[in-house]
């Protein structure tokens, strides 16, 4: 039982970290892109703070479950939980916790039932898989030459978003993502044996988030993703 609980966050953490962020080629197109005039009036964000409720779907695991997002600073701050009930076997379920933290440059995942917390830099080369997409980041010509197209407008949660599509031949991958603000609101990202949904149920706006929400648990132990 002990090993279900552990791969089971690992297999989660893998997908949404997929479906959540960009694949390295149009990452490293994109770093070589013009920047667009929006990225120098904020950060990754265009609303200051907020907290995301959405429902997250895997279909691959048989699973159903809940993302929440917080975010302060334009997003330089982030969390992102998210918990799922994955089918292990006829009526049998298990509950997977995924948890990744934002703070400036620095992605942690963490692993809680492992005790660990993995680090990434997302300002090394090595490690553009791992930046999540920023749409307002660069000019239309660079998203398209980073094969992310703009593909119209569409309401959700009586916020008109901007409807974008990232495709990735390598990786086998389409997503759609339904951007507000350059904040994704709603995202549906397809793999060759697998799907991840982010459908939002609910956005609140300039809320204040205390800063333990971005604190790293105390007593597990930090390794970069390397190791």
């Amino acid at each position: 039982m002990k090993s279900v609980r552990i791969i089971l966050p690992v297999i989660v953490a893998t997908i949404l970290t997929l479906a959540c962020q960009p694949e390295k080629g149009p990452a490293q197109r994109l770093a070589q892109g013009k920047k667009s005039a929006d990225s120098a009036t904020f950060g990754r964000y265009g609303i200051k703070s907020g907290i995301l409720r959405a429902r997250t779907l895997l279909p691959a695991l048989g699973s159903i479950g809940e993302t929440t997002i917080w975010f302060d600073d334009y997003g330089t701050l982030e969390r992102n939980e998210t918990v799922v009930n994955v089918q292990t076997g006829p009526n049998v379920f298990q509950t997977a916790r995924y948890i990744s933290i934002i703070k400036g440059d620095t992605l942690y995942n963490v692993f809680g039932d492992d005790g660990v917390v993995r680090r990434m830099s997302l300002s090394a080369s090595e490690s553009e898989s791992a930046r999540r997409l920023e749409f307002c980041r660069y000019g239309d010509s660079s998203l398209k030459a980073a094969g992310i197209l703009r593909r119209g407008t569409d309401t959700i949660l009586g916020r008109s978003c901007d409807v974008f599509i990232v495709r990735d031949a390598k990786q086998k991958s389409t997503g759609t993502y339904h951007v507000w603000k350059c904040f994704p609101l709603q995202i549906d990202v397809q793999f060759t044996e697998s799907r991840m949904q982010m459908t939002p149920i609910s956005l609140e706006e300039g809320v204040e988030c205390p800063p333990s929400m971005f604190a790293i648990p105390s007593g597990m132990r930090i390794l970069d993703a390397d190791n």
